[in-house]
Order: C-alpha cells, then sequence, then structure tokens
C-alpha cells in the first residue's frame, strides 16, 4: 500500500508539473482556479493581463465587472456538470479590457480544478465596432447615391419636357419665361 501512495504521489507531481511547465510556456494568459475563483496558479502573461503579482490571493471574480459576477458563477457551476465550459466575454472594468474567459475541469490527485484560458479580445471588439460602423457608412451612402440618381432622373425629364414645351414658343412670348 506504501508503494501505491508512492506511486500515485509521483503521478500526481507529475501532472502537476506538466501543467504548470505548460502555463509558464505558454504565449496564453493561463490560470489554475478552486471553485471559488482563487488563482491558485498564474503565468506571467495571464499576471500582466489583469495587473496582480503572484505572491497576493487574487480571486477572478473580483476582476470582474460586479453586473458579469453572477454569470462568471453560472460558468464555474456548469464546469462541474459539464467538464468544459467555452468562451464567454466579461468586461474587467479596472484597465477597461474584454476578456474571453474558456474553461476545463482539471483532475488531479483526485481534486478537481479549473482550468483556464483568458484571451484579451478588446482589439477583436473595437476592430468588429469600427468595421460594422464603417459598413453602416458605406450603406448610407449608397443611400444617399441612389436617391440622388433617381432625382436626377426626374430632374432630367422635367428639363426635357420643359425643353420640348419650349419648342413651339419664341423668346418675346409672355408665357416663354414662365
Amino acid at each position: 500500500d506504501g508503494a501505491r501512495s508512492i506511486i500515485a504521489l509521483r503521478k500526481a507531481q507529475g501532472e502537476v508539473g506538466g501543467i504548470i511547465e505548460h502555463l509558464i510556456q505558454s504565449d496564453l494568459s493561463h490560470t489554475i482556479l478552486d471553485f471559488d475563483t482563487k488563482v491558485l496558479y498564474s503565468n506571467q502573461r495571464c499576471q500582466k493581463l489583469l495587473g496582480f503579482r503572484e505572491d497576493t490571493d487574487i480571486f477572478i471574480r473580483d476582476f470582474i465587472d460586479p453586473q458579469d459576477r453572477d454569470r462568471l458563477g453560472e460558468m464555474v457551476s456548469n464546469i462541474t456538470k459539464n467538464g468544459k465550459v467555452d468562451g464567454k466575454e466579461f468586461y474587467i472594468s479596472d484597465n477597461k479590457k474584454t476578456l474571453s474567459i474558456h474553461m476545463n475541469l482539471i483532475t488531479v490527485n483526485s481534486v478537481d480544478y479549473i482550468f483556464c484560458t483568458l484571451l484579451d479580445i478588446s482589439e477583436y471588439k473595437a476592430l468588429k465596432e469600427n468595421m460594422l460602423q464603417s459598413q453602416k457608412m458605406q450603406a448610407v451612402g449608397q443611400l444617399a447615391g441612389s436617391i440622388a440618381h433617381d432625382f436626377n432622373n426626374l430632374l432630367t425629364a422635367m428639363i426635357g419636357f420643359c425643353d420640348i414645351l419650349l419648342v413651339d414658343k419664341k423668346p418675346t412670348d409672355n408665357s416663354y419665361n414662365e
């Protein structure tokens, strides 16, 4: 039984070590949370993104805009049921960023944790807003061009009929100027 415990401990250390090694080397912002959203471990990219140091007790929910904290709680509840929750957008009020948070359930040494990937989608959202605005302006421009074209067609017809009326008139006639 003692040998099994040692093997289980080494296996757990290997799993944790592999996860932490992945976190350190990743180009993405990763963190491991408990079910109260307390940060148990995070890589430097995550710390920089959220603006905290590793040696402080941090809860992800504290960074989330107060209006979105219930949604974060729902995500944590859903992770126990589904084992995975795809990205949900959250606004980070301190540094005015929008994050997409992806959660996966991991089990290490029979203990469940939440493995989070945080993606800063602020730039993406700003570009998307700019693209939507330019599409709206393009649509308005096309509408204005269509209206101007139709108006020009009407004016052309009116001027043409006026010219036809003037064919039979002399410039000296009283109704010529009208």
